[in-house]
């Protein structure tokens, strides 16, 4: 180590020997630095004195000191080194002030210049690389991009001038906030932080000790933390089916994932059940976070994943089912030509032939009502009560999408709809029950599950006499078309329910806006199962609409917003969530992300991480049972969100609608502190209009 000349280092055994928990090489740096100037010691060690007015204490990080004196001109003592617990030994202790043997701190040995060309690290952004300024320190922080910069806490309108500054020393004269300007010599000063830098591995905190602190963020406070009122469901046994009903916020998911813990530590059988991946990796995650690994009693699927392996196990062969929506619609496309060759004068009775609508309602009829339903029979599905319309469809209409649904089983071939493998899980169970039996059965965000994957759950529950099955859901979050009641399937519900009203989750500001959304659905409020949320006490900023003039700015707009709210050190990467409604704008938003550097992943993405220090872009889909501190919704105009819509007649346009609310809802209501609704000036959504008077624009 370089150190000023006529300066002796002496250090006692009890520095000697603690060293040996520190990186020498950091230590080194630090004492470098009291030595350039000790009467006026760098801000980044935060040297002070100490009750004795002898010694004094300097920061190796937020929670290393080190204790030295000057034990006489030219003679530097290094005392004792560890974390902050030294300092209040040295009050308690009287061996400081006691003559102690000292040792002659002896320079590690340079090391020889590596035969590797080294990249400079200028050249990585493309810039020309320059030496620095004689007399100054090297200035790593001017080839950072901008959004880098910003995380650190730079101010925007100072960017531009770290990044012309010629030498680290310069930073002092740009007005950088104190406690930023003492953010960037400690990392400058930092070997590990700066290589991290250096290689592209930006760090959002800047020491060490803090990413403890770091990984530890508010996502991970919120996930995982039960409330006494909330773990009063952990625990609840009984012997018929169990319904949770609770309303967004509540924390349904968070109560049956410590429920499927709570079992599986007494040695049962538990299967845990949701809709979808996302939602199933997230359980896993929680439930790794929670005990470790996931125990092998303890199964975490989502139906769709646990039925195809059931058919699969039962019947060989590895089932093929439509891997896109359009593909299963253009088999009900064939099925309707063929029908309306086969019955032309009764088809054109209950449907105009040439309208367009004519087709997207049959499409939407199968894919919506009849193979969710389960229907085996026409009978089955005449007495089908097709939830949410106002009126029934008369039997002559639905004898000829019978005839269509008939006809799609033929044009389908081998492929299968997941509800027709839930059809066939459910016909194999009653046929040969699942051995060996779970003792209990958890499914969450159980209204979303279509009657057709229901009845295969409870095919399961009716072959396992024992099993106790646990329901938890809110009808106000449904999202796909259920198009049963309970009593449909045989289900009396009534005194088996349970309700949590509370809303952990929202501010009152984010829930307010979204209630006044809801209460523009007239018929899905009128659902059996429908929570009205009691009024929230915690409060926070109201929801606020991005809305720059042209659809093209809103990434542009979404960026700038993230990044303030990042400067001002709020909030870090990992709060942030942009939820949109389609997988073609999930992408667009992570392009215009990693176009800046900034970390971004989708949730289908390999490398997505439900508490990775990065932006998650998930489809609203796919955040059903998330949340986040902040949340981005995305795709707020015309034909978007709303998706555009063929409907048959007002009634069924009025029912498009409600679901697409009902989507915005389920957005809005994953934001726990801060709620932005993107959209532009051009073809905003209707919903935008109706949200106006309970959000600010910026």
């Amino acid at each position: 180590m370089n150190t000023h000349e006529n300066i002796s280092i002496l250090v006692t055994e009890r520095f000697r020997k603690n060293l040996e928990r520190h990186k020498r090489s950091h230590v080194e740096q630090k004492i470098e630095l009291l030595l350039k100037n000790p009467s006026q010691p760098h801000p980044s060690l935060k040297v002070h004195r100490m009750q004795s007015k002898d010694f004094w204490e300097l920061y190796l990080s937020d929670r290393a000191r080190i204790i030295y004196r000057w034990g006489g001109k030219g003679i530097l003592e290094l005392h004792d080194i560890g974390d902050h617990v030294i300092v209040e030994q040295f009050h308690q202790s009287s061996a400081y002030n006691r003559l102690q043997p000292f040792s002659l701190w002896r320079r590690t040995q340079p090391q020889a210049p590596s035969q590797e060309p080294s990249r400079p690290f200028s050249r990585r952004y493309g810039a020309p690389s320059t030496p620095p300024p004689a007399g100054g320190s090297e200035n790593i922080f001017r080839h950072l991009p901008e959004a880098h910069l910003r995380i650190l806490g730079v101010p925007k309108d100072r960017v531009r001038a770290i990044q012309e500054a010629t030498s680290l020393e310069a930073l002092d004269d740009i007005g950088l906030p104190p406690h930023i300007l003492e953010r960037l010599q400690e990392l400058a000063t930092n070997a590990k932080l700066e290589r991290e830098m250096r290689e592209g591995r930006l760090l959002y905190r800047t020491t060490l000790d803090q990413l403890v602190g770091y990984i530890e963020g508010r996502i991970k406070r919120l996930m995982l933390n039960l409330t006494d009122e909330q773990r009063n469901f952990v625990a609840i046994s009984a012997a018929r089916p169990l319904l949770l009903r609770g309303c967004a916020g509540s924390g349904k998911t968070t109560i049956a994932v410590y429920r499927a813990i709570e079992f599986a530590k007494q040695g049962k059988r538990v299967l845990f059940l949701t809709f979808n991946r996302t939602l199933a990796d997230a359980a896993k995650s929680m439930i790794e976070e929670l005990i470790g690994s996931v125990p092998a009693n303890l199964e975490v699927y989502t139906v769709d994943s646990w039925i195809r392996n059931l058919v699969r196990g039962r019947q060989g062969g590895n089932p093929s089912c439509f891997r896109r929506d359009e593909d299963c619609k253009q088999a009900i496309k064939q099925a309707i030509s063929a029908v309306q060759r086969a019955q032309t004068q009764a088809f054109a009775r209950h449907f105009p032939p040439d309208d367009p609508a004519t087709e997207t309602f049959l499409i939407e009829e199968i894919m919506q009502v009849v193979l969710p339903s389960g229907a085996t029979i026409l009978n089955e599905y005449l007495a089908w009560h097709r939830y949410g319309r106002g009126r029934a469809l008369p039997e002559g209409a639905r004898r000829i999408v019978w005839a269509v649904y008939e006809a799609y089983q033929a044009a389908r071939r081998d492929q299968l709809h997941w509800d027709d493998l839930a059809r066939l899980a459910a016909q194999t169970l009653r046929a040969q029950p699942l051995q060996p039996a779970y003792d209990h059965i958890i499914v969450d965000e159980v209204q979303d599950l279509s009657a057709a994957r229901l009845r295969a759950i409870l095919a399961l529950l009716e072959t396992t006499p024992r099993c106790n099955l646990f329901m938890v859901g809110d009808v106000a979050q449904s999202i796909y078309s259920r198009g049963f009641a309970w009593r449909d399937l045989g289900l009396n519900m009534r005194g088996r329910s349970l309700s949590l009203r509370k809303n952990f989750r929202n501010t009152r500001q984010i829930a307010e806006a979204a209630a006044r959304l809801y209460a523009n659905n007239k018929q899905l409020k009128r659902a059996e199962e429908f929570v009205d949320p009691e009024p929230i006490e915690r409060t926070g900023p109201r929801p606020c609409l991005l809305q720059p003039e042209r659809l093209s700015h809103a990434p542009k707009a979404l960026i700038e917003k993230l990044l303030s709210l990042v400067e001002g050190e709020t909030f870090r990467l990992s709060d942030f969530a942009i939820l949109a409604p389609t997988n073609e704008l999930c992408k667009r938003y992570q392009e215009a992300l990693q176009g800046v550097q900034l970390r971004a992943a989708i949730h289908t993405d390999d490398d997505f991480k439900l508490f990775e220090e990065q932006v998650k872009i998930l489809t609203i889909h796919s955040a059903k049972g998330l949340e986040f501190p902040v949340v981005f919704v995305v795709g707020l105009q015309e034909d978007i969100l709303p998706r555009k819509s063929h409907a048959l007649s007002q009634e069924e346009l009025d029912l498009h609608l409600e679901r697409e609310r009902t989507l915005l809802y389920v957005a809005m209501t994953r934001a726990c502190e801060g709620l932005f609704l993107v959209s532009a000036q051009e073809k905003p959504s209707c919903f935008v209009r109706e949200l106006e008077p309970f959000v600010d624009k910026e």
